[in-house]
């Protein structure tokens, strides 16, 4: 099963265990910080800094504006930044 977060407030911060499932996060403002999560993470802030490392699957990052940094993924890493 899935794992689905939602945040409104400024700042979202979370990790799990080796195994979990993929998960998704999707905040409307503030940073996102995420590690060691077992599977692939999707991650997406309409405004505010993204950070993950030690990711046990491929990364998906979106913001709309603010820096996004990388650390260990098992996978591949697609990151955007900036207003589509």
């Amino acid at each position: 099963m899935e794992q689905r977060r939602e945040a409104r407030g400024l700042s979202l911060s979370f990790s799990s265990i080796a195994g979990q499932p993929d998960t998704d996060v999707l905040t409307r403002r503030g940073a996102v910080q995420a590690g060691d999560l077992g599977g692939a993470l999707e991650v997406a802030s309409d405004a505010g800094s993204l950070q993950m490392d030690r990711i046990g699957g491929p990364v998906t990052a979106r913001t709309g504006g603010g820096e996004i940094r990388v650390g260990s993924v098992e996978g591949d890493a697609r990151c955007f930044t900036g207003r589509e």
